[in-house]
């Protein structure tokens, strides 16, 4: 098979059953021979009814797309800039997270040590779940935050992920070869001339083009 269609291998998705499309030979009455990605489903020896998309067409659709994506981040400056603040918000973001676990340790630390002061009858049992209360709270608290701040890490990763790719597009010069199996998920076509393109990343919003 030609490269190209290597690189859309298992990512055109039919919309209608939801089987990987593959890529069929066709030989024209003037000879020419032409690519096309079908759903080969068959259902009571019913071939399934979404349309068929050419190469050539879902090549330049996706290229496209990626390309708009790459200009919002042409300026190499800008994205040398952006990962190394994003490498220094990380640092800081594991920071943070590594002193809210140890801020938790402490305080079942505490609770089991309140739990040994109960046992031996240092406290009442009165103020053991005053005290617990309060270790409870604020480690319920402190928790809370550590999913907060591990969600927006992981935010963070993603973006910084998404720079180096586009770091890496703009160094090199094949836009499909170089990012299409790293940023797109799925390529999702439906028999309605829509065509949906799924990307890895929930910062990159998912593309829908109309077919005409």
């Amino acid at each position: 098979l030609l490269e190209h269609l290597l690189l859309f291998r298992n990512l055109v998705i039919c919309g209608e059953c939801g089987k990987i499309m593959t890529p069929n030979k066709r030989i024209r009455e003037s000879g020419n021979i032409t690519y096309h990605f079908s759903c080969n489903k068959r259902e009571n020896r019913t071939m399934c009814k979404n349309r068929n998309i050419s190469d050539s067409k879902l090549n330049n659709i996706v290229t496209s797309v990626l390309k708009e994506i790459i200009d919002k981040f042409a300026d190499e400056e800008i994205i040398v800039n952006e990962v190394s603040n994003n490498k220094i918000k990380n640092s800081q973001y594991e920071r943070k997270i590594n002193n809210l676990k140890m801020d938790i340790e402490v305080h079942n630390n505490n609770v089991r040590k309140l739990y040994l002061k109960k046992t031996t009858n240092e406290i009442t049992l009165e103020e053991f779940m005053k005290q617990k209360k309060i270790e409870d709270k604020m480690k319920e608290l402190k928790e809370e935050e550590l999913k907060r701040l591990c969600r927006e890490r992981d935010l963070q990763y993603q973006k910084e992920d998404i720079l180096k790719k586009y770091q890496q597009f703009i160094q090199e010069d094949n836009l499909l070869k170089n990012t299409l199996k790293d940023l797109v998920e799925h390529i999702i076509v439906f028999k309605n001339n829509v065509i949906q393109i799924k990307f890895k990343f929930s910062c990159i919003e998912d593309v829908k083009i109309k077919l005409y």
